[in-house]
This record gives C-alpha cells, sequence and structure tokens, in this order.
C-alpha cells in the first residue's frame, strides 16, 4: 500500500485557492512545530457507528462556547446524502458551523481525483479557528483506489489514515464502550502511530446501552481509564455517557454539551489547540 498521495503536491492548473490552501496548511505545520499547539482535530474511529458525531459535536460544541472559534466539519463520507443529511443538521446545530462546505459522498470501491482529495484539505483549513474534522469509519479505511491508464483499478489504495497525515493533523481515536473497546482501540493506536500519526486522546461513547452495562459490571470506568493510559501512554479523554435524548438521526442534541462537560477531560485538549479564552474553565 502506498503512503505518499499528499495534496501538497499540485500542477499549475488548479488556481489560486488551491494554492492559497497548501500555503496556509504548511503553515499550520510549521506553526505547530514551532508552538506545539494544533489548528485542527481529526475525529477517526475503530468501527462505523462508534460514535464519532455525537463526540466531534458535543466536544467542539463545548469549546466554541468557551472560545467562538471552534468549527466541525465533515467534508467525505460513505453514506449517501439522504441518510447522512441528519448528521451534517446535527453537527450544525451544535456547533453552529454552517454547512457551506462541499462534501464528498463515497462508494465502494472508492476513487478520488486529486481535485477532490485537495477539496477535503481545503475544507479541514480554516486559519481563524481549530477545526474538527470527521473522517468517515476506521483508520484503516479505504478513501481512494489508483486507476490505471485503462480505467482499471491498480494495486496502489489510499486509507484515511494518509488523509490524515495530508492535513497534518492528529486524532482523537474514538470507540464505543463495550467489552471488545480494548482490543479496538489498541489496534486502531498502533495501526496510526505505525504511520506517523500523534494521536492526543482516546475515548469512548456508550453507544448501546446493554453494552456499556455489561462493560460496567466487569470493568468499572476507572480501571478502563487506568488501563488505557498504563497501556497506551496516550491520555484518555473518558466515556460519553448514554443519553436516550441524544440522537443524531432525529436530530435532537438533548443534553450533549452539559453531558460532554460531566464526562470528558476538555483540558486535555485546551492543552493543545490555538483556542483563546474567553471564560475559564
Amino acid at each position: 500500500m502506498s503512503t505518499n498521495h499528499n495534496s501538497f503536491f499540485f500542477d499549475d492548473n488548479h488556481g489560486d485557492a488551491l494554492q492559497e490552501s497548501f500555503f496556509n496548511n504548511c503553515r499550520s505545520i510549521y506553526d505547530t512545530k514551532k508552538t506545539g499547539l494544533h489548528s485542527g482535530v481529526c475525529i477517526v474511529g475503530t468501527e462505523p457507528g462508534c460514535g464519532k458525531t455525537v463526540l466531534m459535536s458535543g466536544i467542539a460544541g463545548v469549546l466554541g462556547d468557551y472560545s467562538g472559534k471552534v468549527r466541525a466539519v465533515k467534508p467525505v463520507t460513505y453514506s449517501r446524502y439522504q441518510k447522512s443529511s441528519p448528521e451534517y443538521s446535527f453537527i450544525s446545530n451544535i456547533t453552529r458551523t454552517p454547512v457551506d462546505y462541499p462534501s464528498i459522498h463515497l462508494s465502494f470501491p472508492p476513487t478520488l481525483s486529486q481535485s477532490e482529495w485537495d477539496q477535503i484539505i481545503m475544507t479541514g483549513t480554516a486559519r481563524d479557528a481549530v477545526t474538527f474534522i470527521e473522517l468517515p469509519t476506521t483508520v484503516a479505511t479505504p478513501l481512494s483506489f489508483e486507476k490505471d491508464g485503462f480505467n482499471k483499478l491498480t494495486h496502489e489504495w489510499y486509507t484515511t489514515t494518509d488523509l490524515i497525515r495530508s492535513l497534518g493533523y492528529p486524532v482523537i481515536l474514538v470507540a464505543k464502550h463495550a467489552p471488545d473497546a480494548l482490543e479496538k482501540l489498541s489496534l486502531s493506536l498502533n495501526y496510526l502511530q505505525s504511520g506517523g500519526i500523534q494521536v492526543l486522546s482516546l475515548a469512548t461513547v456508550e453507544t448501546n446501552v446493554l453494552e456499556a452495562q455489561v462493560m460496567d459490571r466487569y470493568i468499572s470506568k476507572d480501571d478502563f481509564e487506568l488501563f488505557m493510559i498504563t497501556g497506551t501512554g496516550v491520555p484518555y479523554l473518558g466515556c460519553l455517557r448514554y443519553s436516550p435524548s441524544i440522537s443524531v438521526q432525529d436530530v435532537s442534541q438533548g443534553n450533549l454539551k452539559r453531558t460532554v462537560e460531566e464526562c470528558l477531560d476538555i483540558m486535555v485538549l485546551r492543552r493543545n489547540l490555538k483556542l483563546p479564552v474567553v471564560r475559564q474553565f
């Protein structure tokens, strides 16, 4: 598998907008190396339906209330437009991010053009705000298969991790809070780190009440946190508990932001993001 797909390389026909995006992204990476702070974060999961949308929206919504300089986007998805429309509304309602950016809806086998790849990078780049970017399915999901001159699929493909590398942002890795969370987080974390991706933190989400109850019966949340910290060396934000009043498909945010503040250690993120302080935690 190739890992060299990089949106930094343009031909001369892409226009001023892409060249400006290239310049801004390079400057963002340079500034990050200089200051240790990040202007964006990728949200990626260990499996589909693990709670990425809810977690990202809640965190971005809370941090936006404190600084006003936060946006959350979902520039590429495997869902069809009709199915994903509530997700975009949910994200926008909570984070106050207008859905004024193009979104790419993939089907299998996916084939992204260079201009589409660059478009995703542009959507995830904002000079005046920290951007949370939700990426599809898992860390190893194919996002683009290369084709040859005869329009046949080749042996080259690019994954979610390749896209993260092009964006130049660190990651929050998310899993369902379920009995297999430890192994799924460990496998995905190893995959990301072997690809040179910085993982800012881990998090779990109670997406299924029964699975969460089984988990709590055998491993308390305090013990799970210790397992994560000692076993991975990566900060654990916490477990976002289940709430029947929160529904992405019904575009119902319920008590999401309050639940995020109660369940997650937001200070772990504040220390790593370029966020001005408007009110204190």
